[in-house]
């Protein structure tokens, strides 16, 4: 009867890292899957634009991005960020959520506190697919 009680215990023993085993494999097969869709910048048409222009140091300015995909439709319910840093790293990077208001535009009010270039990285995702593209921008005195 210990023979059985051990024999069992084993064939327990080996379900339970063959159950383990599979789960991992599946996870490793999901990451694959998941990471081998994304797809590159270049699929997608991304545009910033200001409002009222010349953007003003002080002043709070509305920014627009409009995002497309390569056919020209426009890309809806996207989660939508941008990361703005001055190029002289004068003041803290800036990072906002962009809402979404309709047929692939986005907008955000951003009030800069230091004049010149800045950098804007503008960060799309859509789904498990996530997109960047690097503009710049002037804010005038």
């Amino acid at each position: 009867m210990e023979i059985f009680n051990e024999q069992l215990k084993e064939k327990k023993l080996f379900l339970s890292i063959l159950i383990i085993a599979l789960f991992f494999y599946v996870i490793l097969i999901t990451s694959i899957f998941t990471y081998s869709n994304i797809e590159p910048i270049e699929e997608l048409q991304i545009e910033l634009h200001a409002l009222v222009s010349p953007i003003v140091v002080g002043n709070g300015s509305t920014l627009q991005v409009l995002v497309y995909d390569k056919k020209e439709g426009p890309i809806e319910k996207a989660a939508v960020a941008i990361h703005l840093s001055d190029v002289n790293n004068v003041t803290e990077p800036l990072k906002q959520n962009l809402n979404y208001i309709d047929s692939g535009l986005y907008e955000t009010e951003v009030q800069f506190l230091h004049w010149g270039k800045w950098d804007a990285e503008i960060e799309v995702k859509v789904g498990n697919h996530q997109y960047k593209k690097n503009l710049s921008l002037i804010v005038a005195r």
